[in-house]
């Protein structure tokens, strides 16, 4: 006897399995599982090598982001690992690593060669002689090489610390929240002295959330929320020398709480 089956309608549903398309929690957009990529917030690049072994924070990504970020981070970190101390035995690595991708001797096609002579003529383009911590613009950190005798200054583009900053929060508040950071969200960075982070956060990181990923990464989150405002500062610090520090207003800003 045939079974009596409901008709089909013009439009019908399904519910999603896991395989849904997911979010990258840097540019908002839709990514097919497929396509997605799982993203060091973090690079591997940047940690030391007493923190190799520790769990990294990953976030699901698209490759254009992904891509994109690569490029500044691998930018970024050649300029600062001429600043860093390469005397410590778990930051000798990211030196190292660093000296052999501008090196065209560690090439391994002509292509190569050239990628890496093009690295490093750019580095000593952007070289300059007598500086010192109190010219304007020279940022507050690796001060221990002008005490150590050091007058020369490598540029370093603001957007790429920026794009840098915001990156590494969305990707942290995804990890410890378990949300993307929404559109329309406020984001800064900053990049501020010791005393002067001391006097504006002291009394607040008491409250906070302090994050180890091994010796040379921590992350202090202070996260307050009220109402369907939420307001969240991060400062992050690596190698004991390079801080950063940033802010994420959702809704608009806070007054007090926590």
């Amino acid at each position: 006897m045939p079974l009596d089956l409901p008709q089909l309608w013009r439009e019908h549903w399904l519910l999603l399995g896991s395989g849904a398309n997911l979010i990258c929690v840097y540019c908002g957009e839709d990514v097919e599982e497929h396509l997605a990529t799982e993203d060091h917030v973090i690079a591997r690049s940047w940690y030391p090598s007493s923190a190799l072994s520790q769990p990294k924070w990953k976030a699901p990504s698209c490759f254009t982001c992904n891509n994109r970020f690569s490029l500044i981070e691998d930018e970024v970190l050649r300029r600062l690992a001429l600043c860093i101390n390469p005397r410590d035995p778990a930051l000798r690595k990211i030196v190292d690593n660093v000296k052999r991708s501008m090196d065209p001797r560690f090439g391994r096609t002509p292509a190569d060669q050239a990628r890496r002579l093009s690295r490093r003529r750019a580095i000593l383009a952007d070289l300059k002689d007598g500086i010192s911590p109190s010219d304007r613009g020279v940022l507050p950190f690796f001060h221990r090489n002008f005490r150590e005798g050091s007058r020369t200054g490598i540029l370093i583009k603001g957007a790429d610390l920026e794009a840098i900053g915001a990156k590494w929060m969305r990707g942290i508040h995804f990890c410890q929240f378990g949300e993307t950071v929404p559109a329309g969200a406020a984001l800064g960075v900053h990049f501020v002295a010791d005393d002067v982070a001391r006097q504006a956060f002291s009394e607040i990181w008491g409250h906070g959330i302090r994050l180890h990923r091994g010796p040379g990464v921590q992350v202090a989150i202070f996260d307050a929320a009220e109402g369907e405002e939420r307001s969240t500062l991060y400062a992050f610090q690596l190698w004991h020398e390079f801080k950063l520090y940033g802010s994420i207003e959702i809704g608009g800003a806070l007054e007090g709480g926590h």
